[in-house]
């Protein structure tokens, strides 16, 4: 739920980037109606859409530090005994299905 919260906040501050450049700064109409420099289209385009995703990256990073630094109890721990566990199953399928060691052994 956190990760579904901190995602639907940065996209909707993204979303908002998106409209305050293209819409509310009349870049679109800027372009279409051919009054847009070439450095606006080689510089200003990039630059909007890159700045994006670092507005995306930084708030969906920011919000995750905040929450881990501010209510670490809420932090559910992963049991992270990930050896044991693939030892376990590895037996598990070496019983069922045994090693033909000795069968490529003797063909070489």
């Amino acid at each position: 739920m956190f990760h579904f919260l901190a995602s639907l906040i940065s996209w909707g501050t993204v979303l908002y980037w998106l409209y305050f450049s293209f819409i509310h700064k009349s870049f679109l109409e800027n372009v279409f109606a051919g009054k847009a420099l070439m450095v606006d289209l080689l510089l200003g385009l990039p630059v909007v859409l890159v700045f994006a995703i670092v507005i995306y990256a930084f708030l969906y990073w920011s919000i995750k530090l905040l929450v881990i630094l501010l209510f670490p109890h809420t932090i559910i721990h992963i049991n992270t005994n990930l050896d044991e566990e693939s030892d376990d199953f590895l037996d598990a399928a070496e019983m069922e299905h045994p090693k033909k060691s000795d069968d490529l052994s003797h063909k070489v």
